[in-house]
Order: C-alpha cells, then sequence, then structure tokens
C-alpha cells in the first residue's frame, strides 16, 4: 500500500501485513513527522459493525416509550462490548524502518503527478548507457574486420581524449613557455667539401634560455632565401648534436642529418637547460641552391619543464 506522510506529502510504499489492530504510528524519514496510519482491513470490519449498529437502531425506535424509560434504568451493556477484547496500544515503527522501507523503494515510492519520475530517469539512463555499450562493441568489431577504419577510429578517439584533456585542465595550466625567451647568438655559417656530396654549408651558433623556466628539446630551423625573399630550402635540427671537420668529410647525408636528430642532444645534454644556460647548435645543408642571397635561423620549439 502507499501511504503519505500529513505534513510534507512525501509517498512511501509500506506493507500493510505488518499493520495489527486498527493501525500503526509511523514516522516519516524526511520530515520526521509521527502520525497514526489507520489498518485498512480494520477499518472494513469497522464500517461493517457499524451498518449492522445502524440497522439495530432503526428496528428499535419502533418500541413503545414506557419500554424505553424502563430499559434507561438499567445501563445499556451491547453484546459487542461483552466480547471486546482488552485495549492494545498499536506498534510503533520507528524511522528506522521507515527509513529501510524507502531506501528499498527509493526510485518506485516518490511520485510526481500521478507518474514515477525518478523510475523513469533511471529506464531511459539504462537505455542510453546499453545503446552506448552497443555502440562501442560495434566500433571494436568494425575496427578487427576493417584495420583501416580502425585506425582512424583510434585516432579520432586518442584526438577527443586529448582535447577534454585539454580543456578540463586549461584553468590548471602552468604559464606556458614564450619561445621569444629563448634567443639565438653568435649565428656563424660556413662552407665544406664533403667526399660524397660535394659541398655542404655549415650553420651554427648558440641558444640561450633568457626565461625563469629548465626547458628541454630546443628545435632551430634555418632557412635559405633567394634575391626574392623566397625560401629555396629549408632544415632543422635539435640543439646539443655537433659534428666535427673529419665527420662532416666522410658522413653520408643521411647519417648527418639523423645525427643532428637527437632531442636530448648527443654532446651537449638538451633535457635540461637552467635559466640563463646556453647550448650549442649545428645546421647542415647538403643540397644548396646556386641563388642562396640570405640564410635565416629561428627557434621552433622547446619545452619547459616542470619544477
Amino acid at each position: 500500500m502507499i501511504i503519505q506522510c500529513e505534513q510534507c506529502g512525501t509517498n512511501y510504499r509500506f506493507d500493510e501485513t505488518l499493520m495489527d489492530g486498527d493501525g500503526a504510528w509511523v514516522r516519516c524519514s524526511r520530515c520526521q513527522n509521527v502520525f497514526f496510519q489507520a489498518n485498512p482491513e480494520k477499518g472494513s470490519s469497522l464500517n461493517k459493525i457499524n451498518r449492522e449498529d445502524r440497522s439495530e437502531k432503526d428496528i428499535s425506535e419502533g418500541h413503545n416509550a414506557t419500554q424505553a424509560e424502563i430499559e434507561h434504568d438499567e445501563p445499556a451493556v451491547s453484546e459487542d462490548m461483552r466480547t471486546a477484547k482488552p485495549y492494545e496500544a498499536p506498534k510503533y515503527f520507528d524511522d528506522m524502518e521507515m527509513e529501510e522501507e524507502e531506501e528499498e523503494d527509493a526510485y518506485e515510492v516518490e511520485l510526481y503527478g500521478g507518474k514515477d519520475k525518478r523510475k523513469i530517469g533511471v529506464k531511459i539512463a539504462k537505455s542510453v548507457g546499453y545503446a552506448f555499450l552497443s555502440l562501442i562493441i560495434l566500433i571494436f568489431l568494425a575496427a578487427l574486420i576493417f584495420p583501416q577504419i580502425g585506425n582512424k577510429v583510434f585516432s579520432l578517439v586518442s584526438y577527443t581524449q586529448q582535447y577534454i584533456h585539454n580543456m578540463t585542465s586549461r584553468h590548471d595550466k602552468p604559464e606556458q613557455l614564450n619561445l621569444s625567451q629563448v634567443q639565438i647568438e653568435n649565428v656563424k655559417q660556413r662552407q665544406m667539401k664533403n667526399l660524397l656530396v660535394g659541398n655542404i654549408r655549415i650553420i651554427e651558433g648558440v641558444v640561450i634560455n633568457k626565461s625563469k623556466f629548465h626547458i628541454s628539446n630546443i628545435k632551430v630551423k634555418s632557412e635559405l632565401l633567394n634575391d626574392k625573399g623566397l625560401v629555396t630550402a629549408q632544415e632543422e635540427s635539435y640543439c646539443g648534436n655537433l659534428l666535427t671537420d673529419e665527420e662532416l668529410t666522410i658522413k653520408t647525408e643521411d647519417e648527418m642529418r639523423k645525427a643532428l636528430s637527437d632531442p636530448l642532444g648527443s654532446d651537449v645534454p638538451n633535457e635540461r637547460v637552467a635559466p640563463g644556460g646556453q647550448i650549442p647548435f649545428m645546421i647542415i645543408f647538403t643540397r644548396e641552391p646556386p641563388d642562396t642571397a640570405k640564410t635565416t635561423v629561428t627557434i621552433t620549439g622547446a619545452e619547459r619543464l616542470l619544477p
């Protein structure tokens, strides 16, 4: 049965078999109001007795007044009073038991507009969860059957995770490193003859960390421009990688490029450059265009190290 608190109107599901006698005293676990809940089974029996009493009263009205006055001299004792049992105080159900009933049916007890609003919400949530799980399973099966689709899906998932991470940690990010705080000085360039590829252009210099952070993986780029200002060639390398003149003479083009591409630096450590510290760099052009008129060097990358 559904019972309702008389004070706050909260509805509860209650087992009527727990009631004995006329009813039970119950306490609302929400507002702590104590009220008496009548036993519906007892109520139906009382209605029957009342109807029988009214019928007997109607019959007795036909007796004469003399008989009524005589009977009035003696207190009337009805058959029901002779057989009535002593009054038993109704059971008192404390709020602990009511709370257990409410928590057990937390999504079925409280009604809203005649419908169970929370129960509907739970069903919708379950349906959405099942649909999402089914979609994940289908995507996984498609990835196994069609590897190309799988690679695209996994790339999309990785991108989404990175995007969500960036969005959620946007306000928690520490101060970012500005590449303008990493400066290039003492730039020099020269040419040498390599035994395998011919003439090569070598650009050397020093990068200075003028920021207040420790930085790593510093990367520089050099561009060759013609007399019209158009870029005709470009090369990149990580700081801390250097080649001797002997190596520049005998190494192949791929060997030189690989030697200059170590992010941590093979000759000078590029993994932790302190504020005010400096680190050398070297860039090599093995196939220089004939119309080179200008050379530029810029910082293209550096990472801040957390304390």
